[in-house]
């Protein structure tokens, strides 16, 4: 009766598993990278001049997220018969299609595979996202220009002024030199429109890869992005200027816009790693997933850590990597659920809730905290009635998608201006020069940035020649398998570094005698097989504790 009762459980597992509705798109996750012919030792063949240069200037290893995909486990999964259709390193698996059941079944059987997901495609359910207003009228006086301000605003000086970007622009730093990755769904009428004149004259968009269609045509499909990224790079004189009208651009279609599907997750993560691979600065993700058509896939509440859901775990890999990744925070704050999806609930993103010109938070922006307890959003930007080029014209929109891009101009922007800091201490100062530092809440988080304020704070700083290095950094967090602790104005003989859990067992220790140098800095490796989850990393210096929350992601 037991062997019975087991065999009818895996026909009953195996049935749910493959026979649903028009099954043809499936993420294929392999158990490991063994015999990969990729080494760490020469990362050049897989990531580009300017990715490796980020690593070097901020002290950032390769590790095995970085290797590709084992080659011969992929050629295995297509001699199966099924179409290979992306590839995802940093979750270490391949989606593929087929209206074949059986070639599944064959591909789960193979020895390398871990598990083998099922993906369904349904009509896409309306559901809030952003509301733009081609109709309305934009007043027929045109702001004035503030005499100070090197560029023509227009009617985009309101979200610039906002924070204080005006600033940052008027001292020479308007994106130059920076790379911006914008995930969205497509960029309809971006080849044609006035805004973009400038990046194509200028050849500021530097590729453009679509990796839900699988072919360079990204001027379909939507036009979110080209909403999105006219908030960024835009420039029309006296009516349109982007935060950051003069960076480069990486143009990724990773949304499906017919459909919410698990599966844009894993294509989220494909372009993540391109940008990566690019050497990008800062992706935009004007992006959010919770529910999908398929209610089998869609997020429970307890699921909003931050390290669950695959989307967020690329994501903290991404700022692993050194990116700054920018995301909107969501428009589910009139809804039953009121919270911020993923991959907002990441700790390694900067997540944008809105608001209005009046400072005034926006009631559809989505809230926290976290399911563990963080403070989300991070900060708000202008995400009401927010400037930006649509098919039909320069008109304004409402959403977290806008809030998020006049963020990312502004980070991209201040960045330029301070190369020295590494992603996590730039959102560091976002944060605390935001309006709410000393009482965030789940509806602004720690407020709205004052971009101009902070830089000048910044390089005050550095007129006066002190070392703005913080006592303890911790870097990459999130980590994969590896990170590195530097220190700072230590005045001790010896100090000792220890790493626990959160109910303070021990799982690192290490002592060293300083020899009267009073910075320096510890490798910490060897930690790949350490669950996923929040950690805490103490320094000792004598009778001072230094300690920060730490984050481990998986691969």
């Amino acid at each position: 009766m037991k062997t019975l009762l087991t065999t009818l459980m895996l026909i009953i597992t195996a049935s749910s598993l493959f026979a649903q509705v028009a099954p043809d798109v499936y993420w294929i996750e392999f158990k490991n990278k063994t015999g990969t012919p990729y080494t760490l030792e020469q990362p050049g063949d897989y990531l580009s001049d300017r990715a490796l240069d980020r690593r070097e200037r901020y002290n950032i290893s390769t590790d095995s997220s970085d290797l590709p995909v084992n080659p011969a486990y992929i050629q295995a999964v297509e001699a199966t018969g099924v179409e290979v259709i992306n590839i995802s390193k940093w979750l270490n698996g391949v989606v593929v299609r087929t209206t074949n059941t059986s070639l599944i079944s064959d591909i789960a059987e193979l020895p390398f595979v871990k598990s083998v997901n099922v993906q369904t495609k349904r009509k896409k359910r309306s559901r809030q996202s952003i509301e733009i207003m081609p109709y309305l009228k934009l007043n027929d006086e045109l702001p004035a220009k503030n005499t100070d301000d090197e560029l023509a605003y227009g009617w985009s000086s309101l979200q610039v002024y906002m924070h204080n970007g005006q600033m940052l622009h008027n001292a020479g730093f308007q994106g130059q030199g920076m790379l911006i990755a914008v995930t969205d769904a497509g960029f309809m009428g971006f080849d044609t429109l006035r805004a973009f004149d400038s990046l194509r004259i200028n050849n500021q968009i530097v590729a453009m890869k679509n990796f839900v269609n699988h072919n360079e045509d990204i001027y379909r499909y939507s036009e979110h992005g080209t909403n999105v990224t006219s908030i960024i790079g835009g420039n029309v004189p006296d009516t349109l200027i982007g935060t950051a009208p003069k960076a480069n651009f990486l143009l990724l279609v990773t949304e499906d816009a017919g459909y919410e599907n698990i599966i844009e997750e894993i294509n989220w993560s494909c372009g993540a790693e391109y940008a990566d691979s690019m050497g990008a600065d800062v992706i935009n993700v004007s992006l959010g997933y919770f529910e999908y058509d398929n209610p089998y896939w869609s997020h429970q509440v307890a699921q909003l850590d931050g390290i669950t859901a695959w989307v967020s775990k690329a994501a903290n890999i991404a700022s692993s990597r050194g990116m700054m990744v920018v995301v909107s925070a969501g428009n589910s704050g009139n809804e039953e659920i009121p919270y911020i999806g993923t991959p907002g609930d990441a700790p390694g993103v900067l997540t944008i809730g809105s608001v209005g010109y009046d400072s005034i938070h926006s009631d559809f922006s989505s809230v926290g905290p976290t399911h563990d307890g963080r403070i989300k959003p991070d900060v708000c930007g202008v995400g009401a009635a927010t400037i930006c080029q649509q098919l039909g014209g320069i008109y304004p929109g409402w959403g977290t998608s806008f809030s998020a891009p006049v963020i990312s101009g502004m980070v991209t922007c201040l960045w330029q201006a301070h190369p020295e800091m590494t992603n996590i201490e730039l959102m560091d100062a976002i944060r605390e020069a935001s309006h709410m530092y000393n009482t965030p809440d789940s509806l602004y988080g720690y407020g709205i940035p004052d971009f101009g304020s902070l830089h000048q704070q910044l390089n005050g700083i550095n007129d006066r020649g002190e070392n703005s290095m913080k006592t303890m950094r911790v870097f990459p967090n999130p980590f994969i398998e590896s990170l590195t602790v530097q220190y700072n104005g230590i005045e001790s003989d010896s100090i000792e570094l220890n790493i626990t859990t959160i109910d303070g067992s021990r799982i690192f220790f290490k002592s060293l005698e300083t020899r009267g140098d009073t910075q320096g800095q510890i490798t910490v490796q060897g930690l790949p097989n350490l669950p996923t989850g929040s950690y805490i990393v103490s320094l000792k210096a004598g009778n001072q504790y230094h300690n920060q929350k730490l984050i481990k992601t998986g691969n």
